[in-house]
């Protein structure tokens, strides 16, 4: 069994989507009996707390500081598993500093980069002249020198592709894992939750959800409420925290911090709905758990999601708060006549068909296959 390593900033519920993307991945590809993936983070507040959840992936933790120092960190790790194949997830922090000096050293290694959305206009635009200039010094080279450049979808790669119209490219989503049938596919009796889950930050739209959510009172009336559970990300709560008292909401929106585990699973069981009003999305996992739990969706096209759209599992809206509100007003009506649970069905089924880790560890496996003189998978689009 060949050896991969998989490299992050973080392994712990501070990556976001990619602490449950990137750990779906490693059992995925697992499964597949031809690699064996190491996981590779750096040291954080969760970083022992969430290191049970890797299971039977190796976890390599190394301290805040060294993860990207010469000879050290990342450097070390990698020369003790002698991998065939590096794949770095995130393009912009220490991990990717650190991959760019192994680059340097070492070339005939293969390297796969998912960017994870990071390459969309909407996150180079956010915080873009510290972007050029690491692009400039260090990130430019590196994606240029990888073997495989990793979109989770169709609108991000040829995101990437206009970007680097000479990069190789493959298309792999990300994946979830189902729950049991047995307890999806509920809407909950009495007060309906209106549930989003992800980072407290300025890209996920939850400043005009909460505009929206003021101007909906049909929502209060037909006894909804919101639940935001995630961690904040940069100080941006308070604000909002702030905004949802100015609007009077507090009785109908809750902040409940970070879930993970049975905690979440026993959030997303509770919930009616799910929405993710998001500027920009790599593939968005929290709407694939939605999905799996069987609940339907409202969200952007930005999600990159719209086979959810054509499957009636979600109502699209744009990142304004004139149309979540015009959403929000459509599941108000739809909820008394069973309409919701249809299309949560319908993205449970879709889940079932298109999402499942076992097929994605193993188109991924073709990639790395394919890196070390394999045959081209279907997947390989540029």
């Amino acid at each position: 069994m060949r050896t991969v390593v998989q490299i992050s900033d973080s392994a712990s519920r501070l990556a976001g989507g990619m602490f449950e993307s990137v750990r779906g991945l490693c059992r995925g590809l697992s499964a597949t009996g031809r690699w064996l993936p190491v996981m590779v983070g750096q040291h954080d507040p969760f970083s022992k707390a969430d290191a049970p959840a890797w299971g039977d992936t190796p976890l390599e933790i190394i301290a805040r500081g060294r993860f990207d120092l010469p000879g050290t960190g990342l450097a070390r790790v990698v020369e003790a598993k002698s991998p065939e194949v590096l794949h770095l997830h995130g393009i912009w922090g220490p991990a990717t500093r650190g991959a760019w000096r192994l680059a340097r050293h070492k070339r005939d290694r293969p390297l796969v980069i998912s960017p994870r959305g990071m390459l969309e206009p909407w996150a180079l635009d956010r915080g873009r002249w510290k972007k050029r200039f690491a692009w400039t010094v260090w990130n430019g080279a590196l994606v240029l020198s990888a073997g495989c450049l990793h979109a989770l979808c169709e609108e991000e790669a040829c995101s990437i592709a206009a970007l680097l119209p000479h990069a190789r490219i493959c298309i792999v989503p990300n994946g979830v894992d189902l729950p049991c049938r047995a307890t999806a596919l509920q809407i909950a009796p009495g007060r309906r939750t209106m549930l989003f889950v992800g980072r407290i930050h300025p890209k996920k739209g939850l400043v005009p959800l909460i505009e929206a959510w003021g101007r909906t009172p049909a929502m209060a009336t037909e006894g909804w409420r919101l639940v935001i559970a995630g961690w904040d990300d940069g100080g941006h709560e308070p604000a909002l925290r702030a905004r949802v008292e100015a609007l009077g909401l507090r009785d109908s929106v809750a902040f409940v911090g970070p879930v993970v585990g049975t905690a979440k699973d026993d959030l997303f069981r509770r919930a009616s709905a799910f929405i993710l009003p998001s500027f920009s999305e790599g593939l968005p996992m929290a709407v694939l758990e939605a999905w799996s739990y069987g609940l339907p969706v409202l969200m952007t096209d930005e999600c990159h999601l719209s086979v959810g759209f054509v499957a009636g599992a979600a109502r699209r809206v744009e990142p304004t708060a004139a149309s979540i509100a015009e959403g929000l007003s459509g599941f108000a009506a739809r909820a008394g006549r069973g309409e919701l649970a249809s299309m949560g069905a319908r993205g449970r089924a879709l889940v079932e068909d298109r999402y499942s880790w076992a097929r994605i560890g193993d188109d991924m496996a073709a990639v790395y296959d394919w890196l070390m003189g394999g045959p081209k998978p279907a997947c390989i689009v540029n």
